[in-house]
């Protein structure tokens, strides 16, 4: 059975404590082993991800699609304008749909 136990009562209990500070000098001591990890392909700092132009593109045909109201045949969305469940055709997305429905009448 597990109990819900807070940092408040982690604090207390002596017995984690003492666990907790072997695990993490373990962990420390495991990690100084391995040493430094070389920089790879990927590292995050400096690393200029590639261009994907095309599905830019593609992505940005779609959204316009979607704004007039012309969800690809068979897709969700268009079966969500079928059943009248999508009303949120619109040029403008920033103006919230509530505004936009209050403004209608």
């Amino acid at each position: 059975m597990l109990l819900a136990v807070q940092a408040e009562d982690m604090a207390r209990d002596e017995a984690f404590l003492r666990a907790f500070d072997e695990w993490t000098e373990g962990f420390a001591a495991h990690v100084g082993a391995r040493g430094a990890v070389p920089a790879g392909k990927y590292r995050a700092y400096g690393y200029q991800r590639p261009a994907h132009r095309w599905a830019d593109a593609k992505l940005w045909w779609r959204d316009r699609r979607m704004r007039l109201g012309l969800p690809r045949r068979g897709s969700s969305p268009a079966e969500q304008q079928h059943l009248g469940l999508n009303r949120d055709v619109t040029l403008d997305p920033k103006l919230g749909e509530g505004r936009k429905l209050r403004n209608k009448g």
